[in-house]
């Protein structure tokens, strides 16, 4: 009986520092795990603070290419002054006949008279697309 009843108690003692060794390694791996996230919480604040720094450059990089691209856009808008039918006639050689000709189609089919140009062969592909970059008055 004395036998026993030591058994029971050693059992019972190691079953309790079993226990407590093993809420011991859960406790540590608690403090592991809330270090690393105030570590991610550090890093996440650090990356939003850089997202916000970029954000401020690109805005500051539109509002500079923003202004200089009047300086660069000035040039085109004076080459842009003049109308389809001199830039035309410059360009291809059309006489004012084929032109009123294109207009009357144009007006006609309900068209673009840039288009109409196209459709009749009067000017091909690549005069077009110049045309059209360059917004000529019709």
């Amino acid at each position: 009986m004395i036998i026993t009843t030591v058994f029971l108690i050693f059992a019972t003692l190691i079953t309790i520092s079993l226990c407590k060794k093993i809420s011991g390694n859960f406790d540590i791996k608690n403090e592991l795990l809330v270090e690393k996230e105030k570590l991610l919480y550090s890093e996440q604040e650090d990356l939003r603070t850089q997202r916000r720094d970029l954000k401020r450059k690109l805005e500051e990089l539109k509002r500079d290419a923003i202004e200089q691209s009047p300086e660069i856009e000035e040039p085109t808008k004076k080459s842009a002054t003049q109308d389809l039918k001199t830039w035309l006639e410059k360009k291809q050689n059309i006489d004012p006949n084929q032109y009123s000709a294109a207009s009357q189609f144009a007006n006609e089919k309900n068209m673009n008279l840039l288009s109409a140009l196209l459709t009749l062969n009067m000017i091909n592909v690549q005069t077009y697309e110049e045309a059209q970059k360059l917004k000529l008055k019709l």
